[in-house]
C-alpha cells in the first residue's frame, strides 16, 4: 500500500490546519507534517464532519484525486 493509502482521518489536526504523517508510514521513517491552508481547510473541515470514521482512511481507492473529487461533489461544492 501507497504512503497515502495509510493515512488515516485519525492523523487530521481537530481544526483541520494540517495532518501529520508518522515516521511509520513515510519512506525516510521521519513524521512528516503537512500544513493545509485557505479554502482547503474549509473543504477538509466538510469532508472530516461529513465522511470521518475513527481510523479510516481518508482516501478509500487507489485514485486519490477521484476521491476528492467525488466527496468535494457530492458536497454541492462543484467538480
Amino acid at each position: 500500500m501507497s504512503e497515502i493509502g495509510k493515512i488515516t482521518w485519525a492523523m487530521v489536526s481537530k481544526d483541520c490546519s494540517e495532518i501529520i504523517l508518522p515516521g511509520t508510514i513515510t519512506k525516510n521513517d521521519k513524521f512528516l507534517m503537512l500544513p493545509l491552508s485557505g479554502p482547503l481547510v474549509e473543504v477538509s473541515k466538510m469532508l472530516k464532519k461529513t465522511f470521518r470514521r475513527d481510523n479510516s482512511p481518508l482516501f478509500d481507492s487507489r485514485n486519490p484525486r477521484k476521491d476528492w473529487n467525488q466527496a468535494v461533489a457530492a458536497m454541492g461544492l462543484g467538480t
